[in-house]
């Protein structure tokens, strides 16, 4: 019936349109009743108009259509009302599917009894549950290890612990390999799980009785294969985790050179033993970041290394905490390309940082990271230099070797590091003829765009890339590496507005007519609405901008489109994602399409009444 009625309502408001006034001009007039002139001028029109038969008589058709649909008053209004047919079909479909969502409700128990608040006691009783499901699985895996090894008794268990007792008492304890060949077991039913490197696998595992039901590799694109294969050999199952985008295994340290790189070697990394198990066997992304506490951080990255495949989220409150990518141009930067390799003022200029951001958020962990070993060292002085004046240097260089404490590390060595303001020294510049070679040292090997990925990815608040050149003094045509880099300057210059897929402060299109509903109402309210908030391929749908904080958003709006339903878990619908909004400072509430097309005053006033 929709069909039919959608082509009478189309057809006669064309009709009423194209030809208002064409037909029957006398409107419903008997012949018998007119005079021999007028009957005359009546058939002069109708010959004039001979042509026009096959649209009265297709308009005709649509009155009889009109009646068998039952919309035969409706067919007249629309052919005497030019305001009706701009929006009658409009009208009657919108009444249509009220007519339609009032059987359903009247049909169906379960919706009729949907709402805002029990939706909402659901969700909350869902996520306490799946909580309490990830919490007590530590649990269950305690119990399995302590069941599995309880079994272990007899006389050769009671021989190990004599010997381990032993060994304690020794005043001059044997090494740990000979330990473990002795007592493998015993070591194995003590200490069920072990952490460590490829390489003390290797030096302390000899038995041949220490085998693990599972193996598991992290940072795996660092691992060579065959430092790889002693570790694989005594699981039962292997799980290898790893970023095929971050660094590859390096001859780093084998390197000669005052900057800890030679810049004119060929690139002699090796295949990991990520790559290697990426040919046969299954792979799972890992597509949620947490790292960053705003989505800026991660969308250089995600844009040009993981398509754009990266579930990131924005923060509620960029501006306070001053989140996200800035560049520091160090103006008197000159690279001593001959002899030191280092830029001396650059270095001095992220030792005073350090300084000024200690002071200015003197909770926040700090690492810093420069582009070669040489400008690494240069800034390691730098610090040291001020510290003998400045005991704020000094605190903080006596606290490196703290879980959080300060860094300074190079390309090569901050992989798996991570701290709340990152500090990216670029050290290369123009020496002092004014000269600049586009020569930036590992960057410039193959894969150097993985280097740079690593650097730019390990701040949780803010990264500040301290640099004596600016994008625009590097031509287009280099290597990845330097590309790459040059694109970064860019953006910690400009913003994420300088991704082409990105968006500073919400991309301004709303994601469906619901959405668009919803914000229209609010606009009319007086409040300063931002759609689709964020960088990533996550957005927050709606949000309320604080009109005394510009930057801050005081309440996030999420619609039940095709963001929630695109979930492929309740779990990551209904608990993560939230949960990490809040974390992030978002205060998040849902408006249902049932409701809304119930109630929309009701849902508007629950808005205002969340940000008044």
């Amino acid at each position: 019936m929709a069909e039919g009625v959608d082509e009478v309502v189309g057809r006669t408001a064309w009709f009423r349109r194209c030809f208002a006034d064409k037909f029957d001009p006398f409107g419903e007039v008997d012949v018998r009743d007119l005079g021999v002139a007028r009957i005359a001028e009546w058939a002069d029109i109708g010959l004039r108009r001979v042509a026009d038969v096959g649209d009265w008589q297709e308009l005709n058709r649509l009155g009889r259509r009109a009646y068998d649909l039952g919309i035969r008053n409706l067919h007249a209004l629309l052919l005497t009302s030019a305001e009706a047919a701009r929006h009658l079909r409009r009208a009657f479909y919108k009444r249509l599917w009220q007519l339609w969502l009032a059987e359903a409700y009247a049909e169906r128990e379960d919706l009729a009894e949907f709402g805002v608040r029990r939706m909402e006691q659901l969700v909350t009783m869902f996520r306490h549950l799946d909580l309490g499901a990830v919490r007590s699985g530590a649990g269950r895996v305690r119990e399995r290890v302590r069941g599995s090894s309880s079994g272990a008794g007899g006389g050769e268990a009671r021989g190990q612990a004599a010997a381990l007792k032993r060994e304690i008492s020794r005043r001059r304890p044997r090494p740990i390999r000979q330990l473990l060949q002795e007592v493998p077991e015993l070591v194995q039913a003590l200490t069920p799980c072990m952490l460590m490197s490829p390489l003390s696998v290797s030096q302390y595992l000899l038995s041949e009785r220490l085998q693990f039901d599972l193996v598991i590799f992290d940072e795996a694109s660092q691992v060579k294969p065959e430092d790889a294969i002693t570790a694989v050999f005594r699981g039962n199952a292997l799980v290898v985790a790893g970023d095929p985008k971050q660094l590859p295994p390096t001859n780093f340290f084998e390197a000669s050179l005052s900057d800890g790189y030679d810049e004119e070697a060929p690139d002699e990394t090796l295949e990991s033993i990520l790559d290697e198990c990426a040919t046969w066997m299954p792979e799972v992304a890992l597509r949620w970041h947490y790292r960053s506490r705003d989505d800026s951080l991660i969308a250089f990255s995600n844009h040009h290394f993981y398509a754009n495949r990266l579930v990131t989220f924005p923060n509620a409150d960029r501006t306070e905490l001053d989140l996200g990518p800035r560049l520091v141009y160090c103006t008197e930067g000159v690279y001593d390309r001959s002899k030191s390799r280092t830029n001396r003022n650059e270095a001095r200029t992220v030792a005073v940082l350090v300084g000024e951001l200690h002071r200015r958020y003197p909770d926040d962990s700090l690492g810093i990271v420069a582009l070669s070993q040489a400008q690494q060292e240069a800034i390691h002085d730098a610090i040291e230099d001020l510290a003998r004046r400045d005991a704020t240097y000094e605190r903080l260089l006596s606290a490196v070797d703290e879980p959080e404490g300060l860094f300074v590390k190079n390309l090569e060595t901050v992989q798996g590091d991570e701290r709340d303001t990152i500090i990216l020294s670029v050290g290369y510049g123009r020496d002092e003829t004014g000269r600049l070679t586009m020569n930036f040292g590992p960057l410039n090997q193959e894969g150097g765009e993985r280097r740079l990925n690593v650097a730019v990815s390990r701040a949780r608040n803010r990264v500040i890339v301290v640099s004596s050149i600016k994008a625009d003094d590097m031509p287009l045509g280099v290597s990845r590496g330097p590309l790459l880099l040059r694109r970064y300057l860019e953006y910690a210059e400009k913003g994420p507005g300088a991704l082409a897929s990105s968006a500073d402060g919400g991309l301004g299109e709303v994601e469906s007519p619901f959405e668009e509903a919803v914000r229209a109402a609010l606009v009319d309210c007086g409040l300063d609405m931002r759609a689709q908030v964020g960088c990533g391929a996550y957005r927050v749908d709606l949000a309320v901008l604080d009109p005394e904080h510009p930057g801050r958003y005081l309440l996030g709006i999420e619609c039940d489109g095709a963001t929630y339903h695109s979930a492929r878990t309740a779990r990551d619908r209904d608990r993560l994602r939230q949960q990490v909004l809040e974390r992030l400072g978002w205060r998040i509430i849902r408006i249902w399409s049932t409701d809304w097309v119930k109630d929309p005053v009701r849902q508007i006033r629950r808005v205002l009444e969340e940000v008044a």
